[in-house]
């Protein structure tokens, strides 16, 4: 059993959770307009339909967690949020930043919380809907 980092957990779980949430996000529109609905909704999930250009395949999304207006709401909300990081200072876009297409750019290296540097640059996150492999060499699938 090989043990992670503690830097290493960090930066997977931040990819793990960028990775779902972005792209749902970035296919429903990354801007943020003010026209958010609300995170609880007592009632029915409104579904979110995703219109895929026709020079991609479809998006195998799992029956039992649709995407919902709800559900891309929050994961923009914690894509942006540092209390998910170990000293609650940095958030998932403090690396994959959106001025940046979802990168580290300019940086050979990002560097985590506490200062610490990695090993690899975070990588852009896009169209993570059609992909089947995460982190730059795929040992997340």
């Amino acid at each position: 059993m090989t043990l992670m980092p503690s830097f290493a957990k960090r930066n997977f779980s931040c990819l793990l959770l960028a990775s779902v949430l972005a792209a749902a996000s970035c296919l429903s529109g990354c801007q943020i307009d003010g026209s958010e609905p609300p995170l609880v909704n007592f009632g029915k999930a409104t579904p979110l339909t995703i219109e895929v250009p026709s020079n991609l395949p479809p998006i195998t999304i799992p029956p039992e967690n649709p995407t919902t207006v709800q559900g891309v709401a929050l994961g923009r909300k914690l894509f942006y949020e540092p209390l998910l990081s170990g000293d609650n200072t940095q958030s998932c876009s403090s690396c994959h930043a959106q001025a940046n297409a979802f990168s580290d750019h300019g940086k050979q290296f990002s560097e985590g919380i506490d200062h610490l540097v990695g090993n690899m640059n975070a990588m852009a996150i896009v169209n993570l809907a059609w992909a089947n492999e995460f982190f730059w060499d795929g040992r997340v699938t």
